[in-house]
């Protein structure tokens, strides 16, 4: 309700404030959209993504050069280079987390492969012990029959 009164305002008694900053006046209610949601966020202490926080810091910086206020600039100009530094420090803390996990995982899918192998071998093992059990149970059982009740 205060954007549409305020970029009524603007639009019908332009002042010192200098629109051009923002590409004119045609810009204005979109600017006053974002303090709103900015305000709402604020006020209501809803949670914004790191995007949506540059697109706000942006806005108030926007504000505060149409309306010529230097000394906000600088304030709201250090505080988007705060924000972008520790933006890009968290993007560096998750690109390391990220590489340790794929290390990791390339790491169990070496031991996958190798305990694979393993098993395979071990199969292979067990098939060659069973056969080699069935002979001698043959062997043995010939041996133990009287002679003669196996013909060949």
């Amino acid at each position: 309700m205060w954007t549409k009164e305020l970029s009524k305002t603007f639009e019908q008694k332009p002042s010192s404030i200098q629109l051009d900053r923002i590409g004119g006046v045609t810009e204005l209610p979109q600017l006053l959209k974002s303090l709103d949601e900015l305000r709402h966020s604020a006020v209501h202490r809803i949670p914004v993504q790191a995007d949506k926080l540059i697109l706000f810091i942006s806005a108030s910086l926007h504000a505060a050069e149409i309306l010529g206020d230097e000394d906000k600039q600088k304030a709201i100009k250090a505080i988007l280079c705060a924000v972008h530094t520790a933006l890009d420090k968290q993007k560096m803390e998750k690109q390391k987390i990220e590489d340790a996990l794929s290390d990791q995982l390339q790491s169990i899918e070496i031991q996958k492969e190798k305990l694979a192998k393993q098993a395979k071998e071990a199969k292979k093992q067990a098939e060659e012990l069973t056969n080699l059990l069935d002979d001698e149970l043959g062997a043995i059982i010939s041996r133990e029959l009287p002679v003669g009740i196996i013909s060949h």
